[in-house]
């Protein structure tokens, strides 16, 4: 018998406020976390007058995934959010709205596509190679990391090099760090004030829109045009960006991006790629900047399988399992992307509890990570433990772990991230030791991913 949404545990909160107290005392995902575990993975809270419900357990998680686009889809909000900020794109559609947008996404990211990305990923980490050697003492890595990370992203997605590693004060990636975090607080935000009046905040994300907007507009130009001219001189020609696939390709019903959804799933791609990657790289050195000799062991294996007499290459990447498994671990620890805001189109019923349509489903993506049933020591940051899992145990945290989501909506772009931290790492490791700066506690917060915050490391030369 399907049981009402009032019988489902219910969190302590204020009479007026509901749970905004506590989570103004710490990032979302944390008393999410913290939620679920004292609530065995399912439980309701409110935010004010709006009752949310938080499901952990992964099983659960993955129905809910799987069961999009037709059954859930984004909060509402984040349709509205995205919408008036002009980057309304794949990320943020809806149905057939999301499906003909992913099916024109779809090819830019195909296991081929990425291979032929490869030079670029390798140019470009090369480049933060270099400039991390400049500056060694107390460098603030996750600055070095982001500038990497927009700097592949911007050469995949346009054919252009922003060269944000060496050039800090580039005025297009300033802009473009103040969207994100806006993004975020708009979404989380009790009400929409800025529809009745603006800050000062809301103000300068005007401007950096519009001076984002102008300079993307620009390159869609510029691409348009340089494809025109390779196209007449060789028909075989195929796109070399992301943004010249996007250009080429038609969906199904045979619609192409229009211009909105050109600038909205570009200034995405910049966003979202540079983010999720340069983020989970700088939780990975915050943890193996405590423990020298995982280091170790780490450069050796890296010595041990690079290659001799000539670079890195896209087929060498499985060489380095221990090194890979420290992003993994990275992931399960801090996932950057620790839960998605759904709601249901119609009733459903969720562990037996009936859940109205329109009320907002908050999912954790990998709760099952932090807890010690599923992991031995499950607080410590322990890479080995993933070279002696099962087969079985391999697919099993696959797939309760979601860091790029679950189901039809799986992040189209969790391939290309994957290739970016591994030669990252490989890259890195092999050429330095990372040692945190005395005098530097980090902790954690949120912007649109989860960020390491007051991260700096002293950088010693191989």
């Amino acid at each position: 018998m399907t049981k009402p949404f009032s019988a489902i545990p219910s969190a302590p909160g204020h009479w007026l406020l509901g749970s905004l107290p506590q989570i103004k005392k710490q990032p979302f995902h944390l008393y999410a976390y913290d939620l679920a575990s004292r609530f065995d993975g399912l439980v309701r809270f409110r935010l004010m007058h709006k009752p949310v419900l938080l499901v952990a357990n992964p099983v659960t998680v993955q129905t809910i995934l799987k069961a999009r686009p037709d059954t859930y889809r984004r909060a509402r909000k984040t349709e509205s959010v995205f919408r008036e900020m002009s980057v309304h794109g794949v990320f943020s559609a809806e149905r057939a709205d999301w499906l003909r947008q992913r099916q024109l996404m779809n090819p830019a990211f195909r296991p081929g596509q990425i291979r032929e990305f490869f030079p670029i990923i390798q140019r470009c980490t090369e480049a933060l190679c270099r400039n991390l050697a400049a500056r060694p003492g107390g460098n603030p890595v996750q600055t070095a990391l982001m500038a990497c990370t927009a700097d592949i992203t911007s050469v995949l997605a346009f054919g252009i090099d922003l060269n944000t590693l060496d050039r800090s004060d580039h005025e297009f990636q300033r802009h473009l760090n103040s969207l994100f975090p806006m993004l975020m607080y708009r979404l989380h935000a009790p009400f929409p004030y800025w529809k009745l009046f603006r800050l000062r905040r809301d103000r300068e994300l005007t401007e950096s829109l519009q001076y984002v907007r102008r300079s993307v507009a620009a390159m869609i130009e510029q691409a348009r045009a340089e494809l025109a001219e390779k196209s007449a001189a060789d028909r075989s020609y195929r796109p070399e960006n992301l943004l010249e696939a996007m250009l080429t390709t038609r969906a199904e019903n045979g619609q192409r991006f229009t211009e909105d959804e050109l600038f909205a799933n570009v200034l995405t791609l910049l966003l979202a790629g540079e983010d999720t990657t340069a983020n989970t790289l700088a939780w990975t050195i915050h943890f193996l900047a405590d423990q020298g000799d995982l280091q170790d062991q780490v450069h050796a294996e890296i010595e041990a399988n690079y290659p001799r007499g000539r670079p890195l290459g896209y087929t060498d990447l499985d060489r380095f399992p221990l090194t890979f498994a420290c992003a993994r671990e990275s992931m399960r620890l801090v996932p950057v992307a620790p839960y998605l805001l759904l709601e249901a189109y119609r009733d459903q019923v969720v562990e037996g509890y009936r859940l109205p349509a329109g009320v907002m489903v908050m999912v954790l993506l990998a709760a099952s990570g932090l807890q010690e049933l599923a992991f031995r020591d499950a607080d410590r940051f322990m890479p080995q433990r993933w070279l002696s899992l099962s087969d079985g145990d391999q697919k099993r945290f696959a797939s309760e772990l979601m860091p790029f989501g679950y189901g039809p909506r799986l992040c189209p772009g969790r391939q290309l991230s994957f290739v970016e931290m591994k030669v990252a790492l490989i890259e890195l490791l092999r050429r330095f030791r990372f040692r945190r700066t005395a005098g530097h506690e980090v902790t954690e917060s949120m912007a649109f991913t989860v960020v390491p915050t007051n991260l700096r490391v002293d950088i010693d030369q191989r």
